[in-house]
């Protein structure tokens, strides 16, 4: 614990804020919460993750099953009404269990990734909106097709300008920094940006975005990705819903021509919809999403969205952080799959229905 504090302190020093000891404390809480997974799976490799029982090959008929914990702490510091500063610390971040031998996902025993200040920032509220900086929890802002529970080093702006129900967001960002004081690089950084709306009301939830990535951390190459998504959850007739969600992903990669290498144009396409309804005790919904892939690698199109984002979970097996057949969107998982998704694609179709029996069940 104190290692937390000393970290949220820190940040309200670098802040700059004029503020006591003592009132740092009374204006300081913490919550947190930890889980423990039981996962097992059979007909795995110990090397490449998911035997797909590629014809001609042998199907290795061993079991995977291991324990996972996660103990995460978020240590708020409130200065004033105007200014504070928050956390997210990883005690335990998918960390397995006894002597991992066998590379289980994500284990960091021996990795000083164990004790992880996943997250640390500072939010300013002005008259004009909020501006949040630092190591910011990030995504899509929208429903988790396409977005994923992360973080970014970034400037955040929440802007109140717009009349409600509209709000508006507006981000700028490093993913790669390469012309520090200490290096001599005169660029090599990737930075993104990105100008989002919404609309919210009881019955209609929906937003768009329009972003950029600039990455120059390649020699010899020039690459500029913009992507455009939206999302909406539309309530109608008091018991129905329809809930959808769209990526495009545009724009070149460009090499000098010293290089020799052939430029490349993106092109992918994400999206999913959801309809369902709620009858009481039951209730149920129909999912469609489909994933592009790229069928033809050696042409100037690159057409691999990737995959779906680890929050999309509709079903507990081929989608979600654990398992992830369909939608890995980390790499050196312990199911590391997605080559094929981004050859190929992904077409999904889920039926799924609840039924509450009673207050406990």
């Amino acid at each position: 614990m104190k290692k937390v504090l000393s970290a949220a302190l820190a940040l309200g020093m670098v802040a700059g804020v004029a503020s006591t000891a003592s009132a740092a404390f009374d204006n300081f809480r913490v919550k947190g919460y930890y889980d423990l997974e039981g996962l097992s799976l059979s007909n795995t490799t110990e090397d490449s993750g998911v035997n797909l029982g590629t014809k001609g090959t042998d199907v290795s008929k061993s079991t995977a099953s291991w324990y996972q914990q996660n103990f995460r702490i978020y240590p708020v510091i409130e200065v004033n009404d105007k200014i504070k500063m928050a956390a997210e610390v990883r005690l335990m971040d998918d960390d397995v269990w006894g002597t991992d031998t066998n590379n289980a996902p994500d284990d960091n025993t021996g990795d000083t990734r164990d004790v992880d200040i996943n997250k640390l920032y500072m939010e300013w509220t002005t008259g004009i909106g909020v501006l949040r900086m630092g190591r910011v929890p990030f995504g899509a802002y929208g429903p988790d097709f396409i977005n994923a529970s992360t973080r970014a080093d970034a400037f955040v702006y929440f802007s109140n300008l717009l009349p409600k129900p509209w709000s508006a967001i507006l981000v700028a960002g490093k993913a790669a920094e390469n012309d520090a004081s200490d290096q001599d690089v005169e660029d090599g950084d990737t930075d993104y940006y990105d100008a989002r709306i919404y609309y919210k009301t009881d019955m209609i939830d929906a937003g768009t975005r329009v972003g950029l990535m600039q990455d120059r951390t390649t020699s010899h190459l020039k690459a500029d990705q913009y992507r455009w998504d939206g999302y909406g959850n539309i309530k109608f007739m008091q018991n129905y819903f329809v809930e959808f969600e769209w990526e495009k992903t545009f724009g070149d990669m460009d090499y000098d021509k010293a290089n020799g290498s052939q430029d490349i144009d993106y092109d992918a396409l994400a999206a999913m919809v959801k309809v369902g309804g709620n009858f009481g005790a039951l209730d149920a919904s129909l999912t469609y999403w489909y994933v592009s892939g790229d069928d033809d690698q050696t042409d100037k199109d690159n057409e691999a969205f990737g995959s779906s984002r680890k929050d999309f979970t509709p079903l507990m097996i081929m989608t979600g952080a654990d398992t992830s057949l369909l939608n890995n969107d980390e790499s050196g998982g312990y199911y590391d799959t997605m080559s094929i998704g981004d050859q190929h694609g992904a077409n999904g179709l889920v039926l799924s229905f609840g039924y509450k029996v009673n207050d406990k069940l």
